[in-house]
């Protein structure tokens, strides 16, 4: 996934379903002109999560494999977003190691500001789970 761009990774996926552009989008309903600009990195990933489940289904990806996580966390990526599924992770861990630290059976979701680092870079977590882009 390193280094792979939404766009490209969209357009392997319908490539790969010896699909193309324009039959890809006469056969699922879609607008060639948008697809061609999200292909090409000119039209970012939608944030609709429906919208997203409609074209992973139309790439023919099945849902809960990698191919279909690895599509999302591409679209987050793109958009400038860390993936729902690292963002709790990383929330889950912080808070387990707050406790650890501070001697306490329960830690507590209130009581943090952490700064998590992963592939998309330093972000600072504070409640309810919000995140900016920093500089460390």
């Amino acid at each position: 996934m390193k280094g792979k761009l939404f766009g490209s990774y969209f357009k392997e996926m319908r490539i790969k379903r010896r699909l193309t552009l324009r039959l890809f989008c006469e056969t699922f309903g879609f607008d060639p002109g948008n697809i061609s600009k999200l292909e090409r990195g000119l039209l970012p990933p939608p944030q609709s999560k429906e919208k997203l489940e409609q074209y992973a289904q139309a790439l023919g990806l099945r849902k809960g494999s990698s191919a279909w996580y690895e599509f999302f966390d591409l679209a987050a990526a793109s958009r400038g977003q860390i993936p729902e599924e690292i963002l709790a992770e990383s929330f889950i861990e912080l808070l387990n190691v707050e406790a650890e630290v501070e001697g306490d059976s329960e830690p507590e979701a209130s009581n943090f500001g952490f700064i998590v680092h992963d592939w998309f870079g330093p972000y600072l977590l504070s409640p309810p789970t919000r995140f900016l882009r920093g500089h460390c």
